[in-house]
């Protein structure tokens, strides 16, 4: 029982991570594509 909780703590830790890092490329791409735009 202890194993499935904390492998359920596991996936959900890594789904945030996941998450985390997605969310980060889509803003700094969007800052970039913006710095890019700004020098034409």
């Amino acid at each position: 029982m202890e194993t499935s909780i904390q492998q359920a703590d596991y996936i959900q830790a890594v789904k945030a991570i996941k998450e985390a890092i997605q969310n980060t490329r889509l803003r700094t791409s969007r800052l970039v594509n913006r710095e890019l735009l700004s020098l034409y």
